[in-house]
């Protein structure tokens, strides 16, 4: 498998488990669990939380693949991590990656 194919599947792993709330056991065998396993590969651990920056860069892979809804449902899983105590954060948050001395 190709460095490319890697990433790619490696997304496509990620939106699955991430957006579509697939088990790790799902992505490894799809509904066949008699299957032979694939090699898998994640952009971002499962154990790990994601940050703006991860979905940022699933949003632009889709984009190039011209996926916009898979797009839409990272900005919303983005838009939905922003929000704390029903307060949604997410111009702020923007505002304050835009500033210099977060860069």
């Amino acid at each position: 498998m190709e460095d490319h194919q890697i990433y790619a599947k490696s997304i496509e792993n990620t939106y699955k488990f991430l957006v579509e709330k697939k088990s790790i056991e799902y992505i490894l065998f799809g509904e066949d669990p008699e299957q032979e396993i694939e090699p898998f590969f994640f952009f971002i651990d499962p154990n790990d939380k994601y940050s703006n920056e991860d979905i940022d860069a699933m949003i632009e892979y889709f984009a190039g693949e011209e996926e916009y809804e898979k797009c839409q449902e990272l900005k919303l899983l983005k838009k939905e991590a922003n929000i704390i105590g029903g307060v949604d954060f997410t111009d702020s948050l923007d505002q304050l990656n835009g500033l210099s001395i977060f860069k």
